[in-house]
């Protein structure tokens, strides 16, 4: 997988759920509004987080730590089923952002393929340093809502309060995901 393909899916997946705000404001915005609080949809994304974390500590070189492998292992494990079991309020934030962590660490490595193999890193300011850029955001937003995922709640709440409201945020979203494939097309090609 490339940055063009990374930022292509991006753009889809802003441009979605964009779409659904702007064409169908209250059932979207009735699903942004049970979010939260889900707890089949947050058991699924702890699970995938889970998987993805073990399957990133298997996949790595722990040279130093090969003897504790087996512990590190059950840690994650155990971790990831005692989160689905204990911690089941706002569980889907919180997996979420467990997940949106661990896709901003693959796109981060990708940029960083991208840099390089004659990306240039110095020029923040140009269009081709979006994707990172975003992910920077995420990252800091998704500590933020592991953190107090009630305020996740709040900002859905508030942005499913009226329709019109809903579909500027649509807008938006259906905006950037333009924006996402314009540079995708154009610098990163």
């Amino acid at each position: 997988m490339n940055l063009f393909v990374v930022a292509l899916l991006l753009a889809a997946g802003h441009a979605l759920p964009g779409l659904m705000a702007l064409l169908s404001p209250a059932t979207f915005g009735g699903g942004l509004r049970r979010f939260a609080r889900n707890v089949p949809v947050g058991i699924g994304l702890m699970v995938l987080g889970t998987a993805w974390f073990f399957y990133n500590l298997y996949s790595s070189d722990l040279t130093d730590f090969v003897a504790l492998r087996p512990f590190l292992y059950a840690a994650v494990v155990l971790v990831g089923a005692g989160n689905c079991l204990f911690v089941q309020d706002y569980i889907a934030v919180r997996a979420a952002a467990v997940v949106a962590l661990l896709a901003c660490d693959r796109i981060l490595d990708i940029q960083r393929w991208h840099v390089s193999a004659g990306f240039d890193p110095h020029g923040w300011g140009q269009p081709k340093n979006l994707v990172a850029l975003w992910c920077y955001l995420v990252v800091v937003l998704a500590i933020w809502f592991i953190h107090s995922p009630f305020r996740l709640r709040d900002g859905l709440d508030w942005m499913a309060a009226t329709p019109a409201r809903l579909q500027r945020v649509g807008a938006g979203l259906l905006g950037f995901g333009g924006v996402l494939a314009v540079v995708a097309a154009i610098w990163l090609r």
